[in-house]
């Protein structure tokens, strides 16, 4: 887990960036079966991490396998709403409809 690992995690988890806070949730997944090279099978709990926060008056969370990943989406998330980006937190449907109607907006078919 990268430069998080040195010292003990402890879930929820948060990330903060001047007054906002975004925490990061440790969600235990439905448990897989592992085959052993005996023939015989355990289980073996796996868990993903949910990146949950406010932006616009509604809770958002976003779930990921792997904990860099939900850790750099977690900053990234506090940088924004900090900044007072709430647009590039999720577009509402006026903004999304105008990029695709609006071929100015658009290169080579890709959104910018």
């Amino acid at each position: 887990m990268g430069h998080m690992s040195k010292k003990r995690m402890s879930f929820p988890m948060e990330v903060q960036t001047g007054s906002v806070v975004v925490k990061i949730y440790r969600v235990r997944s439905k448990a897989c079966r592992i085959a052993a090279r005996d023939n015989s099978t355990e289980e073996k709990d796996q868990f993903s991490f949910m990146v949950s926060f406010f932006a616009d008056g509604k809770r958002r969370q976003k779930i990921f396998v792997d904990f860099e990943e939900s850790h750099a989406e977690a900053k990234l998330k506090a940088g924004q709403l900090s900044a007072g980006k709430l647009d590039a937190i999720d577009p509402g449907r006026a903004e999304c409809s105008a990029y695709t109607e609006n071929p100015q907006l658009r290169v080579s078919g890709r959104v910018r």
